[in-house]
C-alpha cells in the first residue's frame, strides 16, 4: 500500500487549527493579554511551517494572514474588535477545509472525506468535521487491533484444550503401563509439559487482558474535542440573530467511545441552535427582565456506571407552554394536561413553537435529530423547563464497541447481562418463592421484586426444573429492580 504523505501533517495541523479556533473564541470572551496573544502566535506560527514542510502554501497564505491580524493586538493601542474574531475564525474554517481536501493514498479516506462533504453548500467541509473524521480512522485501528487480540484468545482457549488432553494422557499412562518405571517416567513428563504450558497460558491470558484493556482505553476520547464546535455555533447562531450568549462546559475530562461522541455531537449542536433560537432573549428582552445582557448555555458531562449522561441547560425564558398547545393542536394532537407529559412531547419531533421560519428553527427538525440520536445509541432524553430556563438530558451508552458484563448459563444458553445493571446475585431457595396469578416473586431488601426465569420453553413457560444450586441475579430495569 502507498503510504500517505500527509498522514502526520492532517493531524497535526487538525490539533494545531482545533487550538487556534478555541483560542479565538477564548480571545473573544476576555479580551485577551500579551501571553495568551503571544500563544496563538506560535499555534499559527508552527502550524504555518509544518504547511510550508509539505508544500501546502495555500495553508501557509492563510496562517500568515492570521499572524498579520494577531501581531498587531500585542500592543495596547490595537483593540479587538468581532469583525477581526470573524476574520480569524473563518481562515480557521478554510484551513479545515483545504486540510480535508487534501490526498490521500487509502481510497477509502478519500472516498469517505467525499462522503462526508457531500450535500454541504458549495463542497465545504464544515469545520468540526475535520477533528471527528481523524477520530474514526484511529477508531478503525484500534477495532482491527480489538479484532486481533480477540483471535489471540480464541487460540488461548484453544490451548487450554490441549493442556487438558496432556493431562488426559498423563492418567492413561499411569493406568496403562502400571507402576512401571517406564510408565511413571512418562507420567513426570507429562505432568512437567502440562505444568509449563498452563504456566505459559495464564501468562498469555493475563498479558492479553492487560492488553485489551489498554486497547479499548486508546478507542475511547475526550469528551472536550466537541466543546469548541458547540462553542462556536453558540457564538454564530447568537450573531445571526442579535443575541449574547456564553457557552461553558464541564466535564470535558470524560473519555467516551468517538462513534458515540460523533452522534452526540449532531444532538448538541441542534439544542445549541434550539437554545438561542427559542430560550434565550435579545439583550433588551434579557434586560427588561432584570438579566445580564448575555445569555448563558452550559453543558455538564458526567458518567454513571457504563452511562454517560449530558447535561444541557440555557437561561433563557423556558419552554412556551402555549405555544407548544397550540403547535400540537396544528398537528391534530392532543395537550396532555400533565406538564412533564406535555414537555415530553418536544421530543417525539416534528413540532416548533417558533411563529416564523428562520435559519435557525421554525420546521420542528430539531427534536427529530435528537430522537434519532437517542434511538441509535440506545439512549434516553428528558426535558425540564422553567422561567429559568430549559434543560434537556441525555443519557447513552460509554461505548458501543464493549461492555461489562455477568455471564449467565440457563439450559446449556449461555448470556450476557450489563453489569451496570446487576444489582446482586443470590441464592433462592424454592421455598422463599411468593407465587400468585402474576406469577414467581421473591422479596429483596424489602420489596417484592418478579422472578423472570431466563430460559423460557415453547408455550411460555420456564424451560427448566429449580435447582437449588442455580443462581438469581437482582436486574435493574426500568424504575424498579426485576429478578432473572
Amino acid at each position: 500500500m502507498a503510504k500517505d504523505p500527509y498522514r502526520y501533517f492532517r493531524i497535526e495541523a487538525g490539533e494545531l487549527v482545533e487550538q487556534l479556533s478555541k483560542g479565538v473564541l477564548a480571545l473573544e470572551q476576555s479580551g485577551g493579554d500579551e501571553e495568551q496573544i503571544a500563544l496563538l502566535l506560535r499555534w499559527a506560527h508552527t502550524l504555518k511551517g509544518a504547511a510550508r514542510v509539505v508544500r501546502q502554501a495555500q495553508i501557509a497564505d492563510l496562517l500568515h494572514g492570521v499572524e498579520a491580524l494577531l501581531a498587531p493586538l500585542r500592543s495596547s493601542e490595537t483593540s479587538l474588535s468581532r469583525s477581526m474574531i470573524d476574520q480569524l475564525l473563518a481562515a480557521c474554517d478554510q484551513v479545515n477545509t483545504l486540510l480535508a481536501q487534501l490526498p490521500s493514498a487509502d481510497a477509502n479516506q478519500a472516498g469517505a472525506v467525499d462522503q462526508a462533504g457531500a450535500g454541504v453548500e458549495g463542497g465545504v467541509l464544515p469545520a468540526q468535521d475535520a477533528p471527528q473524521r481523524i477520530v474514526r480512522a484511529d477508531v478503525l485501528e484500534v477495532d482491527a487491533l480489538l479484532e486481533g487480540l480477540g483471535e489471540i484468545g480464541t487460540e488461548l482457549a484453544g490451548m487450554r484444550r490441549a493442556i487438558g488432553a496432556l493431562e488426559a494422557l498423563r492418567e492413561l499412562a499411569l493406568a496403562g503401563e502400571g507402576a512401571s518405571q517406564g510408565g511413571r517416567a512418562l507420567a513426570a513428563q507429562l505432568d512437567a509439559l502440562e505444568r509449563r504450558m498452563a504456566g505459559g497460558a495464564e501468562r498469555i491470558d493475563r498479558e492479553l487482558r492487560q492488553t485489551r484493556d489498554a486497547a479499548e482505553r486508546l478507542r475511547l476520547i475526550p469528551v472536550d474535542g466537541i466543546f469548541t464546535t458547540l462553542e462556536r455555533c453558540a457564538r454564530d447562531a447568537a450573531h445571526s440573530c442579535g443575541k449574547q450568549v456564553a457557552f461553558d462546559a464541564r466535564g470535558g475530562q470524560l473519555r467516551i467511545d468517538g462513534e458515540v461522541l460523533d452522534v452526540m455531537l449532531g444532538a448538541l449542536l441542534q439544542l445549541v441552535r434550539n437554545a438561542v433560537a427559542h430560550g434565550i432573549e435579545t439583550p433588551e428582552q434579557r434586560a427588561a427582565s432584570g438579566k445580564a445582557a448575555s445569555g448563558r448555555i452550559a453543558l455538564e458531562v458526567s458518567r454513571r456506571g457504563y452511562m454517560v449522561w449530558f447535561r444541557f441547560r440555557d437561561d433563557g425564558r423556558g419552554i412556551d407552554r402555549d405555544a407548544l398547545r397550540a403547535a400540537l393542536a396544528k398537528r391534530g394532537q392532543h395537550a396532555p394536561a400533565d406538564d412533564a407529559a406535555l414537555l415530553a412531547r418536544l421530543l417525539e419531533g416534528g413540532v416548533s413553537t417558533s411563529g416564523s421560519v428562520t435559519e435557525l428553527s421554525g420546521r420542528g427538525i430539531g427534536m427529530d435529530v435528537v430522537r434519532a440520536a437517542m434511538g441509535k445509541l440506545g439512549g434516553v432524553a428528558r426535558v425540564s423547563s422553567d422561567a429559568g430556563g430549559t434543560t434537556f438530558e441525555l443519557c447513552v451508552p460509554l461505548s458501543l464497541a464493549a461492555m461489562d458484563v455477568l455471564l449467565v448459563e440457563a439450559d446449556g444458553r449461555t448470556m450476557a447481562l450489563p453489569l451496570d445493571a446487576v444489582r446482586g446475585t443470590l441464592r433462592v431457595p424454592q421455598e422463599q418463592v411468593v407465587h400468585s396469578v402474576d406469577g414467581g416473586a421473591i422479596v429483596y431488601e424489602g420489596q417484592l421484586l418478579p422472578l423472570l426465569p431466563l430460559a423460557i420453553g415453547a408455550a411460555g413457560r420456564a424451560a427448566h426444573q429449580w435447582s437449588p444450586r442455580a443462581m438469581t441475579a437482582v436486574v435493574r430495569g426500568g424504575r424498579r429492580a426485576r429478578l432473572s
